[in-house]
């Protein structure tokens, strides 16, 4: 008898709250198809892994959207790359950031690469620092970050955080994803990588990943460098159990000033300043069940996109 990690009643759960908000709206809205993943930071456990795809009845005919659906996971990104800069010494935490759409540093730093697309923000900001950029979702101030990084540093982060590695979870049809194929080619010249993959990384795009890899992502940030996603608890063999050992070394851990400024952050997403990206979710709780979620949960909101 094999024993999963997965609890029967989160993924009862999962699957209700993923299909309820999957359908919810204009049916001529809907997305394409969703997934849900709910995951124990305390030991990597999957407890839950929702599926769903637009106009299949059965979500057994249909790819398995947490492990077989990949995405260009857009501004969910932001605190891990913030976070990697934080941790290798290339960003001070306070440091402050003109986010203003044509101000001077937009202009020196980010226009002067020659970059063809101009890096927009969805509403106008000012001078952030870092909490400030993940709070407001500020992709010129995630851009700003990610041009601290040289090319070999973001080749780490993408080690670091498992982008294009397999989850080994010994489940077929697995899509692996990761950067584009042409991001760390030897013939782009830097000056081009640093107009557009680095930029672009930044906030979530010129890499695709699937709904399981970005869990294990955040699991490495808050746990360690190696911390990979369990599916199996364990095995019954004729009565008795035999646990599946749960690794001693999870490798190079965040420094915990990183770790708890980046949760900082997340809580403030959810709260009721206006330029949250997740203040309609406070509101909207607060009227209706009267919940102030702010410190109680954290979060980051993006906007993914499939290819």
């Amino acid at each position: 008898v094999l024993h999963t990690t997965i609890d029967i009643e989160l993924q009862r759960i999962a699957l209700r709250e993923l299909r309820t908000q999957a359908e919810a709206g204009d049916p001529k809205q809907q997305p394409l198809w969703g997934a849900l993943v709910l995951v124990d930071l305390a030991n990597g456990d999957l407890l839950a892994a929702a599926s769903w795809k637009r106009g299949v009845e059965h979500a057994g005919t249909a790819p398995f959207a947490p492990y077989q659906s990949l995405f260009e996971p857009g501004s969910i990104v932001k605190p891990l790359v913030l976070a990697y800069a934080h941790e290798v010494g290339v960003l001070d935490w306070t440091q402050s950031f003109d986010c203003r759409p044509g101000s001077r540093e937009y202009r020196e730093r980010i226009a002067a690469l020659g970059r063809r697309r101009p890096v927009r923000d969805d509403h106008d900001c000012t001078d952030l620092d870092s909490h400030g950029i993940l709070v407001n979702s500020s992709n010129i101030g995630a851009a700003y970050v990610g041009l601290l990084l040289e090319r070999e540093q973001w080749r780490d982060y993408m080690s670091c955080y498992g982008f294009g590695e397999s989850l080994d979870l010994r489940i077929p049809h697995e899509a692996v994803g990761g950067p584009h194929r042409r991001s760390f080619a030897d013939d782009i010249p830097l000056r081009s990588f640093r107009a557009n993959s680095a930029i672009s990384f930044s906030f979530g795009y010129e890499l695709q990943a699937n709904a399981l890899q970005i869990a294990r992502a955040y699991l490495r940030l808050f746990t360690g460098a190696h911390a990979e996603l369990r599916l199996c608890r364990g095995v019954e063999l004729d009565g008795s159990f035999h646990p599946v050992p749960l690794p001693h070394d999870r490798g190079p851990r965040f420094r915990p000033e990183v770790v708890e400024a980046v949760r900082a952050a997340l809580v403030d997403v959810v709260s009721a300043d206006p330029h949250a990206t997740g203040h309609h979710l406070h509101r909207r709780m607060l009227a209706d069940s009267g919940i102030d979620l702010h410190g109680l949960i954290g979060g980051k909101t993006g906007t993914a996109a499939t290819r």
